[in-house]
């Protein structure tokens, strides 16, 4: 079977559905699947980060950081997938039309450009939903444009040119079905995967503590509204104010974005504030080995693959009870969910992980994180559902 794993931006943009189609592209090819991988060149992409740049009303025209993985980094990890950077829409349509069958990011954009190429000789097309349909919370005009984009009519038109949703939290489901009244057979809920690191796993299940001195809590993600960058700060203030973790815990923060500077002013305000800015992943890996606690404070997310990292990691996960999180941590037992804006939650539930930190109960709840992912999100667990959609959807031209 010939599979296409189509995504307009390139992959060098290195989002987390770029990073996802590497990994699932070596895991297909790596099963002996013909699997191509079609995406805009770099030079469209300079284009295409202005233009996204205006519909998040944030217009620029330098870029930085454009280019978050290198072409080295790319093959080295796409496997046995053959990748095809097009200069044209006309060489787009060439690669989609030779393929059995095409999966899709459900962005606007993307799904915009394949209703433009799509014709006859068109294979069918499944639509992952790795971007967010709805926003519950809604504190920018961005936010409220994006919520009335993907509940509008254009918006179902473009979900019914597809021949299956690939839904990756169990929200997602509902709301196509009460939003877009598509019909429940057309919907696939599968989560995303996770590779685990075997050490990694029976580090865990020794029970060995963390190196450091220091209490580590991390946060990674961009520096945006999305991520709940204002709820961080809160968060971080609050922590400070208690006299007797303040010089104890660590906050370590990963990422950038259009908030970067509300963070560098607490790390220039606290001591116990590290901003590392992007990493690699050799440099992220470590910082998850050093931590105690990961904190995941969204408004909104589809699935919050820092939740799994964590979770792989066997480290317990302080997150936003919204669809995403909700759907990886279990409460209680593998970390809490807590309402996104109730700041005073949030500090003392990581105020509970902090005076647990060295009792069997902290050391059973990092278990119960692998365990959950073994058990739930493991490559082996989830590839082989992702295999039975496409044979499905393939076979049905």
């Amino acid at each position: 079977m010939k599979i296409c794993l189509y995504s307009f931006p390139n992959l060098a943009h290195g989002g987390g559905f770029e990073r996802y189609l590497i990994s699932l592209g070596r895991e297909l090819s790596n099963r002996g699947f013909d699997v191509s991988i079609v995406t805009i060149n770099r030079a469209w992409q300079y284009k295409f980060e202005f233009v996204l740049s205006v519909l998040y009303l944030r217009p620029r025209l330098r870029f930085p950081e454009k280019f978050r993985l290198s072409i080295k980094e790319i093959h080295e990890n796409i496997g046995k997938s053959k990748l095809f950077e097009v200069k044209s829409l006309r060489e787009m349509k060439k690669y989609l039309n030779y393929v059995d069958v095409i999966y899709s990011k459900n962005e606007i954009l993307d799904l915009i450009v394949l209703n433009f190429l799509k014709d006859r000789s068109t294979p069918p097309i499944i639509t992952g939903l790795h971007t967010a349909l709805y926003y519950p919370i809604v504190n920018s005009v961005y936010s409220r444009i994006h919520n009335t984009a993907y509940s509008s009519r254009l918006y179902s038109r473009l979900l019914r040119m597809c021949s299956a949703i690939h839904t990756v939290n169990t929200y997602q489901r509902e709301f196509l079905i009460k939003t877009h009244k598509l019909e429940p057979d057309r919907i696939y809920y599968i989560p995303l995967w996770i590779d685990i690191d075997d050490r990694v796993l029976k580090e865990v299940y020794k029970g060995v503590p963390s190196s450091s001195n220091h209490f580590n809590i991390l946060f990674v993600g961009r520096l945006t509204e999305q991520k709940g960058i204002d709820t961080l700060c809160r968060i971080i203030n609050k922590v400070n104010k208690i006299e007797s973790v303040a010089n104890k815990i660590v906050f370590h923060i990963v990422g950038s974005g259009e908030l970067s500077r509300e963070i560098k002013k607490l790390s220039k305000k606290y001591s116990n504030v590290k901003y590392y800015g992007y990493v690699s992943q050799g440099d992220l890996k470590r910082l998850y080995q050093v931590s105690n606690l990961v904190i995941v404070p969204s408004k909104w997310e589809t699935v919050s693959y820092v939740c799994l990292e964590a979770q792989s990691f066997g480290i317990p996960v302080v997150a936003s009870n919204i669809p995403g999180p909700k759907d990886i941590i279990i409460h209680g037992k593998t970390g809490y969910l807590i309402e996104p804006t109730n700041i005073n939650c949030f500090v003392n539930a990581v105020l509970d992980v902090y005076e647990h930190r060295n009792t069997k109960e902290y050391v059973r709840m990092r278990i119960e994180a692998v365990r959950n992912i073994c058990k739930r999100f493991s490559k082996e667990v989830i590839i082989p559902k992702m295999i039975a959609m496409f044979r499905k959807i393939a076979s049905q031209t």
